[in-house]
């Protein structure tokens, strides 16, 4: 079961685009999912709204499509259920998007082939049939938009395997350029008017429809390349089909076959034997081309009737002579070649294609079709009975001929299923070019035998035969709701409305809405596992960034891909003291002292220390002697402090305490950073490890300085040592104040206790530390309440130089007070010397 396909509102706003690019965006089968989220419903009638009425025409640059690249077919592969489905869609959506009717139906054809259709026929049938009949002068009063298509059909099998997906865009582009553009009443009332010339509706149709195809098409290419492509490549397999058969089609359709040959390629078709053929169409070239150029319906309906169909009517008359020809071939020779039941030596797979046919409606629960019913053949010419007299020399080379004819017809279909598929849109018949000049002369002195009333049976025979081939032809190309049907009073085929069954439509209706059903489900079942694995692939995504973003900062920080838990726990320590970073550089920014340099300026004296060239040229010749800059101090960018900062790392520190001395040695290394002072990190305990020597880069990753800090601040010293880090640090300092004249050296102490081994502890050791704050300033964060600790570490540091954090979670703001002190310290010595 199909699907009644419907249109989404938004699609209105689409047309903003350029059509072109329209074309190329739903022509993708990928970029069709975007309209798929919601699954297309029927609307109801009095919602059907057209985008608009009128013929808009746009600018159609002449120029053959690029059919001539053809090659052999590559096998068609059945497509999938879901593959059926997406392309189903697509068409519903191209439908509905570029016929500017969004309340178009798109229905799979019970009986095959593609077309557009009227949803109520009924409503117009009446009116059809009195207007042929001759009832009524003419069609003015059936309203317009009751002659627009609202549905259009495709072949299933077309769909599901018999066609490629560009072919399939391609026929559907041409169906709604007919649904868009065709004015099918113009259609009915040329029909009338060739009855009531006495010619047959159906070579109007026939020479009408091969006019208005190229037409349509022309409409629709417009100035899209893409629609362009579509066409050449459906047409591709149409070439060569028409090239093989065409001297096997009546002389009127080989006109119109040669017509859209003509459209296709500027040219005349080659393989066209027919002299008279060619010369006519020679004759009316131009007027084809004022048709393919019209504006309007009108207008290429006018060219087609004054300029045109004389032509048709002039091969009508040749036709039926052929189809005399034929007939009296076929009835000698016993063949079916191109008569009613056709088929010839391969016949024309009818019963396949009928069965086929069968399955789809009863698929649609509309039952078996009646299927083409074919006469057996006739006997052979007898004189007093149905022909004239043939001798049996004559019979047996028609029955030669025949033979020969089948083969051919044969060799046809075979190269035709190589090239372009099993589909047949020209039905295998007799090729009056290719027999023998004295054998047709023999075929026409025995219809000249004929009696008068054989002759005028052979005539009704020829010109029904004629009629039905055209007809036929027309109906593949006509509307389903507007079929050529033989008038059981006229013998005729002419124009019929199809009437609405009503209990055929309530099956076909609930059958899609039984579909609609189901597909809804699927479809919110197929979203919802979309949008999940949507959502997964969307985290994985950003999972990996994340990852990838990782990686290069861990390469950016000295990690190897081995410390990633490492460089979280680094990264975790980190973000605890961006906010507090960032408040200390605004707070202190003004406290840092910066060195001070000398410089030459101020207003030149009589006696300085520098010649002043400007004074020299400007006052000299004045006799005016103060041209003499002096010496005066200025402070520059450089800052007049280096600190070290060393860690006890013995086994007391385990815990909270040595996690916000870390934390407090990343403070530091930021802010210092930033405001260029140098500095150092050491861990001491029963070793010293110096993971930052003093003026090192932070950031520089070959020293791998931050995985190192987080490495060597693990609380696993089995002794306090504190003299062996002091004694490298103040060679450190020492070396410093060297290197950095007119700077102050500052060495920070996080401890929680005091020495217990190493070169110097107690006394020896607070000595040392007091000599050398006559240097530097030395100072000490202890990590403990213990008052006994508190009185060992004042006596080690000096009272003033000791902060004790009782609550280490509080060490990084004391940290950042000590560091406020000493920058201030520093800044009013330096001002007052």
């Amino acid at each position: 079961m199909d699907v009644i396909l419907a249109e989404k509102d938004s699609l209105r706003n689409l047309w903003s685009l350029s059509m072109d690019c329209f074309d190329k965006y739903v022509f993708s089968s990928y970029s069709i999912g975007v309209f798929m989220d919601e699954r297309f419903v029927p609307r109801q009638p009095d919602q059907n709204v057209r985008a608009t009425t009128a013929i808009e025409t746009r600018a159609y640059a002449k120029r053959p499509l690029d059919v001539f690249n053809i090659t052999e077919k590559e096998p068609m592969k059945k497509r999938s259920p879901e593959e059926v489905e997406e392309l189903k869609r697509k068409i519903g959506l191209i439908a509905r998007v570029f016929s500017r009717n969004y309340a178009m139906d798109v229905y799979p054809s019970p009986d095959g082939g593609w077309s557009c259709g009227f949803a109520g026929g009924d409503e117009i049938m009446e009116e059809v049939e009195k207007f042929m009949a001759g009832e009524v002068p003419n069609l003015d009063h059936v309203a317009q938009e009751k002659w627009q298509p609202k549905r259009i059909h495709y072949d299933v099998k077309d769909i599901e395997e018999g066609m490629s997906e560009d072919q399939v865009l391609g026929v559907m582009r041409h169906e709604i350029g007919h649904a868009k553009n065709t004015d099918f009443k113009l259609l009915i009332e040329g029909q009338k008017m060739a009855l009531d010339e006495g010619y047959l509706p159906s070579s109007y149709a026939q020479g009408w429809n091969s006019c208005e195809d190229p037409w349509v098409n022309n409409k629709e290419i417009g100035d899209s390349e893409t629609v362009r492509e579509k066409m050449t490549d459906l047409y591709r397999k149409w070439l060569p089909e028409t090239r093989d058969h065409i001297n096997t089609q009546p002389a009127s359709h080989q006109l119109g076959l040669n017509i859209i040959h003509y459209w296709l390629t500027n040219e005349s078709i080659p393989t066209l034997k027919d002299k008279e053929v060619l010369d006519l169409f020679d004759g009316i070239r131009s007027a084809v081309d004022e048709y393919f150029e019209a504006d309007t319906p009108a207008e290429s309906q006018k060219v087609f009737r004054e300029k045109i169909w004389n032509t048709f009517k002039k091969l009508e008359k040749k036709s039926i002579e052929q189809e005399k020809q034929k007939e009296m071939m076929r009835r000698a020779s016993g063949s079916t070649l191109g008569g009613e039941q056709g088929g010839g030596a391969e016949g024309k797979g009818q019963g396949e294609e009928q069965s086929m046919i069968d399955k789809i409606r009863q698929k649609l629960g509309l039952g078996k079709s009646k299927g083409k019913q074919g006469g057996q053949p006739q006997g052979q010419l007898q004189p007093g009975g149905t022909g004239g007299e043939t001798d049996p020399k004559t019979k047996e080379e028609i029955k030669k001929e025949m033979e020969r004819q089948e083969k051919a017809a044969k060799a046809r279909k075979e190269k035709r299923d190589k090239e372009v598929g099993s589909d047949e849109e020209l039905p295998e018949d007799i090729d009056l070019t290719d027999v023998p000049p004295e054998l047709l002369k023999k075929i026409q002195e025995a219809i000249d035998a004929l009696t008068p009333e054989q002759k005028k049976e052979l005539e009704k025979k020829a010109t029904e035969a004629l009629d039905k081939k055209q007809a036929d032809a027309a109906n593949k190309k006509m509307p389903k709701g507007i079929q050529m049907e033989k008038d059981p009073d006229t013998g005729k085929f002419i124009p019929k409305v199809a009437t609405s069954d009503k209990k055929k439509d309530d099956k076909v209706k609930k059958a899609v809405d039984d579909f609609n059903t189901e597909e809804d489900k699927k479809a919110d079942q197929r979203a919802r596992q979309e949008a999940e694995a949507e959502a997964l692939r969307e985290a994985e995504g950003k999972a990996e960034e994340a990852k990838k973003r990782e990686a290069e900062q861990m390469r950016k920080d000295g990690f190897g891909p081995e410390e990633q838990d490492l460089y979280r726990r680094f990264k975790q320590l980190e973000q605890q003291m961006e906010g507090h970073i960032n408040g200390f550089m605004r707070a202190m920014e003004r406290y840092v002292p910066k060195k001070e340099e000398t410089a030459y300026g101020g207003e030149a004296q009589y006696a300085g220390h520098k010649l002043s060239k400007r004074d020299v040229v400007k006052r000299a010749p004045l006799k005016d002697y103060r041209i003499q800059l002096r010496r005066q101090v200025v402070e520059s960018e450089e800052p007049r402090l280096y600190i070290e900062l060393l860690i006890d790392n013995s086994g007391s520190m385990r815990g909270q305490k040595m996690e916000e001395s870390v934390k407090t040695a990343i403070f530091l290394a930021r802010v210092l950073k930033r405001f260029e002072i140098p500095f150092g990190i050491k861990f001491f305990g029963d070793h010293v490890a110096a993971p930052m020597k003093l003026g090192d880069d932070y950031d520089d990753a070959r020293k791998k300085i931050k995985p190192n800090v987080l490495k060597e601040g693990n609380a696993s010293g089995l002794s306090t040592d504190m003299a062996s880090p002091l004694f490298e640090a103040m060679d450190e300092m020492t070396a410093a104040k060297r290197k950095f004249v007119g700077c102050h050296g500052g060495v920070f102490i996080i401890s929680d206790s005091g020495a217990n081994s190493g070169p110097l502890t107690g006394s020896a050791l607070g000595n040392y530390i007091k000599e050398k704050q006559k240097t530097f300033s030395i100072l000490n964060f202890l990590l403990s309440d213990s008052a006994a600790e508190l009185a060992e570490a004042q006596r080690l540091f000096g009272v003033g130089n000791v902060v004790q954090a009782s609550d280490f979670g509080n060490l990084p703001s004391e940290a950042f007070k000590i560091l406020r002190i000493v920058l201030e310290r520093v800044l009013k010595t330096f001002r007052s010397s």
